[in-house]
């Protein structure tokens, strides 16, 4: 199934009609299907955007984008600059050694 991008505006009127369907009485899963949308990302835009207006949650996708601009373009060698933000290998583990006496040890 291929996933589809919506628009700030699109994300916004689709809430607004869930939430007006909510108020009726229609359940979330029955209203966000109707509205064609699944109820998790109903309430991942519930959560991102409610409460804003079109043009709040316009400005907002802006912000994000020159925000990542800036920020690949301040530090292209990010993981250098802070370590642990990418998977680091872990330690392997030292082979088990038998004794003289039969007992392993590390």
């Amino acid at each position: 199934m291929s996933r589809k991008t919506f628009t700030p505006k699109q994300i916004i009127n689709k809430l607004r009609k869930v939430g007006v369907l909510i108020s009726q009485g229609g359940t979330a899963i029955e209203t966000s299907r109707k509205a064609g949308i699944t109820e998790q990302t109903y309430y991942r835009w519930h959560r991102e955007y409610g409460g804003m207006r079109i043009d709040q949650a316009k400005r907002l996708k802006e912000l994000e984008k020159e925000n990542s601009r800036v920020s690949r373009s301040l530090s292209p060698n990010y993981h250098l600059t802070y370590p642990f933000s990418r998977r680091q290998p872990r330690e392997t583990l030292k082979p088990i050694e038998e004794t003289e006496s039969g007992k392993t040890c590390l």
